[in-house]
Formats: C-alpha cells, structure tokens, sequence
C-alpha cells in the first residue's frame, strides 16, 4: 500500500510537465457570416483552433472598443488535444471602421487580427508570424 501512495504523486507530477512543454499556439481567423455590405447587419466571427493549453481569452473590438453582447461556444478538443473555440457578435459594418480580434493564449503576448473589409474574406493569422 506504501508503494501506491508514493507512485500516485511522482505520477501526476509527470503529467503536469508534460502539459506546460506542450504549448501550441493558436491559429486565428476572422470572419463574417454573410458577405460584407456596409450598412447590412452581420455576425462578426473569431475562431482559434489548434491551440493548447486550454487557456485563451478572445476579444472582439470595433476601433479598438470591445463588444459587449457576444456570443462564446464552449471550448472543445480534437483527438489530438489540441483545442478550439469560436466567439461572436452581430454587427452592421460600416466604412471606415476597424474590426478585430485581440487574442491571448496561455502565458503569451496579445495577438490582433483584423477583419479585411475590401476582400470580405477571413483574415488569418499563424501565431508565429
């Protein structure tokens, strides 16, 4: 019975640094439901996927003013552990205005993303570059 107790602790203490080496860090996309018309109301999209550890926090932002009412899906896993979440809010684009997701993951520096308003496409960022 001795035995067990002492493995149980070294055991977890193994696990928790394999987690904190393992740090994966996100891809980043911005996007919208519809395509964009100025004027038209629309859902502005974050999306991070590929990411571990599980700690993230995303920001949605018009002119550098974060979103109020959103909409966050829960954090979900592929069979690789690597996480991802979505987070949203309707909006009605407008000329001149800067959208954009600000994201931080685990220990790491503020990330910004912004939405590319000429191309009505996702924006995209690795985190490395």
């Amino acid at each position: 019975m001795l035995l067990v107790v002492i493995l149980v602790p070294l055991f977890g203490v193994a696990l928790v640094g394999s987690a904190e080496s393992n740090v994966k860090p996100p891809q980043i996309y911005v996007y919208t439901r519809d395509p964009i018309k100025n004027g038209e109301p629309n859902e502005l999209i974050c999306h991070c996927k590929n990411f571990h550890p599980p700690i993230i926090d995303l920001k949605l932002k018009h002119n550098g003013e974060e979103y109020k009412d959103l909409f966050q899906s829960d954090m979900s896993f592929d069979q690789d552990w690597s996480y991802y979440i979505t987070k949203s809010s309707k909006f009605t684009p407008q000329e001149g205005v800067k959208y954009s997701c600000d994201v931080k993951h685990s220990d790491g520096p503020v990330k910004s993303i912004v939405l590319d308003m000429v191309r009505s496409r996702a924006a995209h960022i690795q985190w490395g570059t």
